[in-house]
C-alpha cells in the first residue's frame, strides 16, 4: 500500500504555485517591455547609458509609458539638484577668501534658482504643459552652465553631472510634444 496525497492538499499546493508562476511571467514580460521603452527613449539622447541607468534606478520606470518615464526623469533630476544644492552650500561655507566665497556663492545661487525652476517644471508637467516643463528645465540647464562659466573648480564634477542629466531629460521631455 503506497502513500497517497489527499486531493485537497495537492490543490492547495499546486494552485498557489501556478498563480505565482503566472505573476512572475507577467512581471518579467512587463519588465522587458519597460526596458525596451527605456532603451528606445534613452537612445535618442546624447548619453544613452547614463539615461538608461538613471531611469532603471527607479522601479516605476519598468511599468511606465513615455509620459511616466519623463515624470520619473524630472523627479530624479529634482532630487539630484536638491542634493547638489546642499553640496554647493557646504562648499561655499568652506571658502577661505572673499573672492572664492563670492564665486561659490554665485554657483550656490544658480543651484538655488534651479530648484525653483524644477518645481515649476514639475508643476507644468502635472498640468500637461510639457513645453512649459521643458522651458523650465532648460532654465535649470542654463543656470548650471552659468555656474560652470564662473570657473569654480570645486563645482566641476557637480556641474558636469547636472549638465549631463538635464541634457538627456530635456530630450526625454521633448518627446512628449
Amino acid at each position: 500500500m503506497g502513500f497517497q496525497f489527499p486531493l485537497r492538499t495537492m490543490l492547495f499546493t499546486i494552485i498557489p504555485l501556478l498563480v505565482l508562476n503566472q505573476s512572475l511571467i507577467r512581471t518579467t514580460g512587463g519588465q522587458e517591455i519597460g526596458k525596451a521603452l527605456i532603451a528606445t527613449t534613452c537612445n535618442k539622447t546624447e548619453y544613452p547609458k547614463d539615461c538608461i541607468s538613471t531611469l532603471e534606478s527607479d522601479p516605476r520606470s519598468f511599468i511606465s509609458n513615455i509620459t511616466g518615464l519623463a515624470r520619473i526623469a524630472l523627479e530624479i533630476t529634482a532630487w539630484k539638484a536638491n542634493s547638489s544644492l546642499i553640496v554647493a552650500q557646504y562648499w561655499t561655507s568652506r571658502q577661505r577668501d572673499y573672492r572664492s566665497w563670492d564665486f561659490s556663492k554665485v554657483c550656490t545661487d544658480y543651484y538655488s534658482d534651479s530648484i525653483n525652476s524644477l518645481k515649476d517644471s514639475l508643476k507644468a508637467f502635472d498640468e500637461m504643459k510639457f513645453d512649459k516643463a521643458y522651458q523650465s528645465l532648460q532654465s535649470v540647464h542654463n543656470n548650471i552652465a552659468g555656474c560652470q562659466r564662473a570657473g569654480v573648480t570645486d563645482f566641476n564634477d557637480l556641474n558636469a553631472m547636472m549638465l549631463k542629466i538635464t541634457k538627456y531629460v530635456l530630450v526625454v521631455l521633448h518627446q512628449l510634444f
